[in-house]
């Protein structure tokens, strides 16, 4: 991952070490679920083939960028994975990070793919909340993403694509 100051200028790019990425999507910002301070939480939620039933969220202490720009990535040794397993395969692309509830929030995509397999799944994207402490997932509602389209009719004739891409969450 990158980090950039308020300028849109380039700090640093990092990599965590011994992490496998197998689709990086989000992050999000929070206090440590470990240790005190802030951490950044980078969701591997990716799953665009639709083969994977687990995803990993990795917790890192806030990493300080370094003073000047460099090249090549500093690597970062000090990191926590949560796994979590869902209750069958879903592409995601946004996750948030609820500092009070100390839970994580993941929105599916909804996609061609994911019709072919899943048709009931068209034009929906499932909330799920995750839970770091006893790795229990659950499914909090579901978005009918066609309805947040501009032209709602020519959308549920031939919806191409259901996208949830990001998320965010007001400190309020």
């Amino acid at each position: 991952f990158i980090a950039f100051n308020t300028k849109g200028q380039r700090l640093g790019k990092f990599k965590l070490k011994g992490a496998i990425n197998m689709d990086y999507e989000d992050m999000s910002l929070g206090p440590c679920l470990k240790g005190k301070g802030d951490c950044l939480y980078i969701g591997d939620i990716g799953n665009n083939l639709l083969e994977r039933k687990t995803l990993d969220i990795y917790e890192i202490p806030e990493p300080r960028p370094p003073k000047a720009p460099r090249k090549g990535h500093l690597e970062i040794g000090n990191w926590t994975k949560y796994t979590f397993s869902l209750p069958r395969s879903y592409n995601s692309e946004a996750l948030i990070f609820h500092p009070l509830s100390k839970k994580f929030y993941l929105f599916t995509k909804s996609h061609r793919l994911t019709w072919e397999k899943f048709p009931e799944d068209k034009g929906k994207s499932h909330v799920f909340k995750l839970n770091p402490q006893n790795k229990k997932v659950s499914l909090e509602g579901t978005l009918n993403t066609i309805l947040l389209k501009k032209n709602r009719k020519k959308a549920q004739k031939n919806p191409r694509a259901s996208f949830i891409t990001g998320a965010a969450i007001s400190p309020n």
